[in-house]
């Protein structure tokens, strides 16, 4: 990866004034730069009556896709509040109760680039 687009990077991290373009970026950020992961996984979420949906969490700062399942699995997006679907006036119909995350799959995790 070159230096411009590694100093880039991190001065959106950072901010900006970070790392100029033309200053060198120190190593140990230009590795944790380097070696982000992407990643993406879906909650199977089940409510108490027993119905179930799905959520979708993702994230962009893993090491490695271990802890990237692992994250994402602690991230439960499924609501703890009701569930509700709306009509063709975005009027709010067919509510249920939120419910607890009932199973995750990682959908996928990719290294940054």
């Amino acid at each position: 990866m070159s230096t411009a687009i590694i100093a880039a990077l991190a001065a959106a991290v950072l901010g900006p004034g970070a790392a100029p373009a033309t200053q060198a970026v120190p190593p140990d950020l230009a590795a944790v730069i380097a070696a982000n992961y992407s990643a993406s996984g879906t909650h199977q979420c089940r409510t108490a009556d027993g119905s179930t949906h799905s959520c979708v969490v993702t994230g962009v700062v893993f090491g490695t896709c271990i802890e990237a399942g692992s994250s994402l699995r602690a991230q439960d997006c499924c609501p703890s509040s009701r569930v509700c679907e709306r009509d063709a006036q975005g009027r709010e119909t067919n509510c249920r109760r939120g419910g607890t995350s009932a199973g995750f799959a990682l959908n996928y995790c990719i290294p940054g680039r």
